[in-house]
């Protein structure tokens, strides 16, 4: 028990010694640099590529994950869009959920038999 004690204590004061440390020395924290706006880095690179089109295309971004939502008319498209934000820097990956917006799907006009 009494060892027990004795361990917990050194813990207890090594670990305040850390955060004594940390305190006194500010370098040795970690300085977390602003993440860049990849959402808005995103949506001005895809409307100096597409244009008026690119405002149908919802951006989202997440630690530097970017996720594309939204329709449009040609198949290429998809990967052309992606492929815009992809090479962005700071993006670590592209979440394309960009769907084909389909044109003319046929409609019943008659009544089921």
């Amino acid at each position: 028990m009494r060892r027990l004690l004795k361990i917990a204590a050194a813990l207890a004061a090594a670990g305040l010694a850390f955060i004594a440390a940390l305190r006194l020395f500010p370098i040795a924290r970690a300085r977390r640099a602003k993440p860049p706006d990849l959402a808005a880095a995103a949506r001005t690179a895809l409307q100096d590529a597409f244009g008026p089109d690119a405002a149908a295309i919802a951006i989202r971004s997440d630690d530097g994950i970017v996720t594309l939502r939204g329709e449009v008319d040609e198949m290429a498209d998809i990967a052309a869009y992606e492929q815009a934000v992809r090479s962005l820097p700071g993006v670590v990956g592209v979440d394309n959920l960009i769907r084909l917006r389909l044109f003319g799907v046929a409609q019943r006009t008659t009544a089921p038999a």
